[in-house]
């Protein structure tokens, strides 16, 4: 809502015109709109790390990595003069921007917060299957508008998008049951969740660049790697337990958007990809690979300076203070003198003070 402080600061001069980018909506719906990215990735690191740290120390980190390192890769990858975008990088709704920069923070905040001695949960199976159903239908419902919206016009691209969205999480949930079926395990709840949420990490990049056999391949691909990594390398989905954050964001992301530069086609939108016969291009494969090796390489360090950073004035890990939001820090101007009571810590000291006597003054 800030905006650029420059020339955008609290929407100025947006309004009914367009921008280049978007050509065909006002650019307040366009501001608007790429908004619900800028929340995606944070509602992401939130869930994965939100037992491990305070909520004040969370909230500037989240302020500054969104400054600092989500704003200046969403400019190279979706504006029109952005470096990867003017290298053929095809990205549609965020398989560089939300998924992989989600993983990698988080990988890097878990990491920083071990070190911190931060609490940790056992992994388990969750305890509301219906509530983590419901949550998984819900963020696919929600895909349908991003990925369309992606097309910024009610064109063949988004319709395009819808229905490769609608395609990735059905073969998705399809492939996820023949793996339990092959070995022997249950398509519980939480397995239909892991199907969901990989079949729409498979059509992030690719919804509005490739066919639904395109779509098909992408997500098939994608599903079979991130399940043999997380069986037999991560050891994780044992027990009815739901795969990490890590793992569907990061192996996920990588694989859907590696495999988006092979597969795209020009006649639906951007760029022929090398499978596109004689008229394929190697070109899109190689900017693709070469974002992920350097998104991967140099992201890491600039999440871990934003974590230490923003640890030395406001405490993001809780573990000096357990049950506590705020914990020490060796510098820093945040400190509070008292903790947040929670609702009975309230009434019971409320049920301890004396009521007034009634008196004639009073």
């Amino acid at each position: 809502l800030l905006g650029f402080p420059i020339k955008y600061y609290m929407f100025a001069r947006l309004g009914p015109r367009p921008v280049p980018v978007a050509p065909t909506i006002p650019s307040t719906i366009f501001a608007v709109f790429e908004l619900c990215f800028a929340v995606i990735g944070p509602t992401i690191i939130a869930a994965a790390v939100a037992e491990r740290v305070t909520i004040y120390g969370f909230l500037v980190f989240i302020f500054t990595w969104h400054v600092c390192i989500y704003c200046p890769v969403a400019f190279i990858t979706w504006n029109k003069n952005g470096w990867l975008n003017t290298n053929d990088v095809q990205d549609f709704s965020g398989g560089v921007v939300t998924n992989q920069l989600a993983a990698i923070t988080i990988l890097v905040v878990d990491r920083y917060l071990d070190w911190k001695a931060a609490p940790k949960r056992a992994p388990a199976a969750p305890q509301n299957k219906a509530a983590l159903l419901f949550s998984a239908l819900a963020f696919w419902f929600l895909s349908f508008g991003l990925n369309a919206g992606k097309a910024y016009a009610a064109n063949a691209v988004a319709s395009q998008s819808v229905v490769n969205t609608i395609a990735a999480v059905f073969i998705s949930i399809f492939i996820g049951y023949l793996w339990q079926e092959f070995f022997g395990e249950e398509f519980s709840v939480t397995e239909l969740t892991n199907s969901i949420l990989l079949g729409l990490i498979a059509s992030t990049p690719s919804s509005g660049y490739v066919t639904v056999g395109g779509s098909f391949v992408i997500t098939i691909i994608t599903v079979l790697v991130v399940r043999l990594v997380a069986k037999f390398i991560l050891k994780e989905g044992e027990n009815g337990q739901a795969y990490s954050f890590v793992t569907l964001y990061g192996v996920g992301g990588i694989i859907s958007f590696i495999f988006t530069g092979l597969i795209c086609y020009a006649f639906v939108n951007g760029k022929n990809g090398l499978t596109h016969g004689f008229d394929g291009s190697a070109d899109v494969i190689r900017y693709h690979t070469a974002t992920v090796l350097t998104l991967w390489s140099t992201a890491p360090i600039a999440v871990a300076i934003c974590a230490y950073l923003c640890d030395l004035f406001v405490p993001l890990s809780k573990a000096e203070q357990a049950g506590s939001d705020f914990a020490p820090t060796p510098i820093g101007p945040f400190r509070p003198e008292s903790v947040i009571l929670n609702t009975a810590d309230i009434y019971r000291q409320s049920s301890q003070i004396p009521a007034k006597e009634n008196t004639p003054d009073n």
